[in-house]
């Protein structure tokens, strides 16, 4: 039989007295200080920790259900490259023949906002970015009329 020690207030239970269990004192163990913050609220409180973890979890899995997807989206590119071959041509070639000239055609063209040039061996690109707030296929055709319009291309193209 069990012996009762006269003592001991039997409604202090020695497991959660903070003198007893270091656990429970914040002055013993510091990592669940209250001053700490919300990480040290989250960690004494490990039943809203988990609440909040269910929350986010069912919201991704909400947010992830309804979000619209698809295979081949209608992307609207605000770039015009105009390309031209220029078979055995230098780099200068291409500049002097056909870029400069492309260049000088469209330079003029309300709605372009930048407008880069590369001359390859045998080959240049004119790359025309179009502002935002202009059709983009407006302006291609615009584009394509002014080039349409270049009479003095070398032969060879």
């Amino acid at each position: 039989m069990e012996t009762i020690d006269p003592n001991v207030d039997p409604a202090v239970d020695p497991a959660v007295d903070p003198a007893v269990d270091p656990a429970v004192d914040p002055a013993i163990d510091p990592a669940i200080d209250p001053k700490k913050g919300i990480i040290s609220w989250f960690a004494r409180n490990h039943v809203a920790a988990n609440l909040l973890m269910l929350v986010i979890i069912l919201t991704g899995i909400f947010s992830a259900s309804t979000i619209r997807t698809q295979l081949m989206p209608d992307v609207q590119l605000d770039v015009i490259s105009i390309e031209v071959p220029f078979p055995g041509a230098s780099p200068g070639e291409v500049e002097s023949g056909v870029v400069t000239r492309i260049e000088e055609a469209v330079r003029n063209i309300e709605g372009i906002a930048d407008m880069r040039s590369f001359s390859n061996p045998s080959s240049g690109t004119v790359r025309l970015d179009i502002e935002t707030s202009y059709d983009t296929l407006a302006i291609l055709d615009e584009v394509k009329m002014a080039v349409d319009r270049i009479s003095n291309f070398p032969v060879s193209i």
